[in-house]
C-alpha cells in the first residue's frame, strides 16, 4: 500500500473531503462535490467516462414495468446487471414484486436497497453463504427464495436453518437436458417436492426456470413447450399439496421475457414473475437485437450509456 492510500480512511469515504483524487483513490462521491453535481462540460470529470441518462433510465423502468402489468406478471428484475443499490430502490418504486440477484451479497445489497422479496437465480450451497442469507432474514424481515435442483443441497440447507430456528422459502429449478442446472423431468421435479414437504426447515414456493440456455433452430417453439412444462408441474405440486402458499412460476431473463410474459399471462391459479435485467441500462449489442422482438408492441427501451471523450485530431 502506498502512503497516500494509507492515509484514506475508506470508512469514512462519503464523509471525508478530498480536493483532488489522489493517487490510489478509486473515485469521489457525488456528496463531495459543492452542488452535489460535476459538469462534464466544464472539463471536472476526466474523460472518457460514461454517465447515465436520467431521462433514458426512467422511460426504460416505467416501460418494463408497464408491459408486466399489461401482462399481468410480476416484474422482479435481476439486479447483477448494474448492481446498483439506487437502481434497485427506483425500480422498487416502480412498482417493481422484488430483485433477483445470484449471490448472497448481492441479496445483502437488495435488502439494503429496499427489497423485500428477493429471488436468489442460484443455488445457496456452503456455510459461509446459508450464514449470510440466515442473517438477512433475521435483520431484514425479507421474503427469499433460493433454488434447488438435488437432495444433497436440501439436506444441507435443512440442516443449517434447522439449527438457526429459521425456516427457508426454495424454488424448484427446472432446467433442460444439457442445460446449466436444473431437474430435468417431472419425476425429478416431484421427488424433490417430496423430499421438502418431510423438511421441517424448508418451505416450497415453486418452481424456477431460465429459458436462456434454450439456443438453436426452433428455440422460440422450445422455449413455450418448456413453459408449458413447468406451468404444468406448477399445478400439479399445487393440487397434490406440496406447494405452500400461492405458487410461484418464475422465469425471463433478457432477451425472451417477452415470450415468458405472454405464456404466463393472466394467469390466476399461481404467481407468475419475470426476471430481465438489462432493460434499465439496455446494451446496445445483442439486447437490442433482443428487443426488437417487442418493439412492434410498445416503444422501445432508450439506450442509455451515454459516453463523453475528448476529440485530439478530426483528420
Amino acid at each position: 500500500m502506498n502512503s497516500v492510500t494509507a492515509q484514506i480512511d475508506v470508512t469514512k469515504y462519503h464523509q471525508d473531503s478530498f480536493s483532488l483524487l489522489q493517487k490510489g483513490q478509486k473515485g469521489r462521491a457525488v456528496s463531495q462535490s459543492e452542488n452535489q453535481t460535476y459538469s462534464l462540460p466544464k472539463e471536472e470529470v476526466s474523460l472518457p467516462v460514461a454517465v447515465i441518462k436520467r431521462s433514458a433510465l426512467t422511460n426504460n423502468l416505467n416501460w418494463m414495468q408497464s408491459f408486466a402489468d399489461h401482462h399481468q406478471v410480476k416484474l422482479c428484475p435481476h439486479g447483477k446487471t448494474s448492481m446498483t443499490p439506487s437502481f434497485f430502490s427506483q425500480q422498487l418504486a416502480t412498482g417493481a414484486w422484488g430483485i433477483t440477484v445470484a449471490t448472497p451479497a448481492q441479496a445483502e445489497v437488495a435488502a439494503m436497497a429496499g427489497a423485500k422479496r428477493i429471488i436468489m437465480a442460484n443455488q445457496l450451497v456452503g456455510k459461509a453463504n446459508m450464514a449470510i442469507i440466515a442473517e438477512l432474514i433475521r435483520d431484514f424481515d425479507a421474503d427469499f427464495y433460493c433454488c434447488v435442483d438435488s437432495l444433497v443441497n436440501l439436506h444441507q440447507l435443512d440442516s443449517y436453518f434447522s439449527n438457526s430456528e429459521q425456516q427457508l422459502n426454495v424454488l424448484i429449478e427446472f432446467g433442460v437436458e444439457g442445460g446449466r442446472c436444473g431437474a430435468r423431468s417431472a419425476s425429478e421435479v416431484l421427488e424433490l417436492a417430496e423430499a421438502i414437504q418431510s423438511m421441517p426447515a424448508l418451505k416450497l414456493g415453486g418452481i424456477e426456470l431460465y429459458e436462456g440456455v434454450i439456443h438453436g433452430e426452433g428455440a422460440e417453439q422450445r422455449i413455450r413447450d418448456f413453459l408449458g412444462q413447468a406451468l404444468n408441474l406448477v399445478e400439479s405440486l399445487s393440487m397434490d399439496g406440496l406447494i405452500q402458499g400461492e405458487p410461484i412460476l418464475t422465469g425471463a431473463g433478457s432477451a425472451w421475457y417477452d415470450v415468458v410474459a405472454e405464456c404466463l399471462s393472466n394467469l390466476t391459479h399461481c404467481l407468475a414473475i419475470i426476471r430481465p435485467g438489462c432493460y434499465a441500462i439496455h446494451d446496445t449489442g445483442i439486447y437490442w437485437d433482443a428487443q426488437s422482438k417487442v418493439m412492434q408492441r410498445a416503444q422501445v427501451n432508450q439506450a442509455m450509456p451515454v459516453n463523453w471523450v475528448e476529440i485530439l485530431n478530426l483528420h
